[in-house]
């Protein structure tokens, strides 16, 4: 990735705090204000251990947050709040480069490049999907970090909103295809879930995957999809507590 030149660190800096001003006034699982020298912390190309107390750098965690944004807005076809999230994904993503916190994949772009152009056109499947996507995206970028909600979570909601989309679309083989990956995904985490003391999470998520399993048209996945999402948030909630 070649960085935006600013001219100056006090320039970059502008640009970060810009972003990060952003996203204090979003709605739905806002940044945290963390410390300025977290966003920082570990410039592309380069290695660190793990903190003791994982900071992800507000200008990363905000990737999932306005692509999730997004997402709903696009649902429920509030255009005008979708683009304002794709506005502030930009941002991000410009203040990401100027400081080199780390290295976007240039799927990113791509994806962020179609997900305005459907915006623009009120395309609401692509728009969706290439949200959605983002999605997945921001959580392999913030991988690097150690966050603390582990990226195999991260997907889970992603996942949850795939099988929203090809429901929708009834396509039986993407839903297949998500199906098994939320199987897998969740065989990863599962374990992890246990050790922290969500018992309860790890028995309906079970549930919730078993039904996957058993689902064999679109409307049988859609129904799962909502519970799916909600069962996200409070695995989420077993690592932050």
């Amino acid at each position: 990735m070649v960085a935006n030149s600013f001219g100056s660190i006090r320039i970059m800096t502008g640009v970060l705090a810009v972003a990060m001003t952003a996203a204090s006034g979003c709605e739905k699982k806002a940044a945290s204000p963390a410390d300025t020298a977290a966003v920082s912390a570990v410039p592309a190309g380069t290695s660190a251990a793990a903190p003791a107390t994982p900071q992800l750098p507000p200008a990363i965690e905000a990737l999932g947050h306005h692509s999730e944004n997004a997402y709903d807005k696009v649902k429920l076809s509030d255009w005008a709040a979708a683009r304002a999230s794709v506005d502030s994904l930009a941002t991000f993503v410009v203040a990401i480069d100027s400081t080199r916190i780390a290295e976007l994949p240039d799927e990113f772009r791509e994806s962020l490049d179609k997900l305005k152009g459907a915006i623009a056109s009120r395309s609401r499947t692509v728009a969706l999907r290439e949200s959605n996507r983002l999605t997945s995206l921001g959580a392999r970028v913030a991988k690097a970090f150690n966050p603390v909600v582990p990226e195999a979570v991260t997907l889970l909601d992603y996942y949850g909103r795939e099988i929203e989309i090809w429901a929708a679309a009834r396509d039986d083989a993407k839903l297949r295809e998500t199906g098994a990956a939320i199987r897998s995904t969740w065989e990863g985490i599962r374990g992890e879930v246990a050790s922290r003391g969500g018992t309860a999470e790890v028995a309906r998520f079970d549930s919730l995957v078993a039904d996957v399993s058993k689902a064999k048209t679109p409307a049988q996945y859609q129904r799962l999809a909502k519970p799916i999402l909600d069962e996200v948030d409070l695995l989420e909630a077993v690592f932050k507590r």
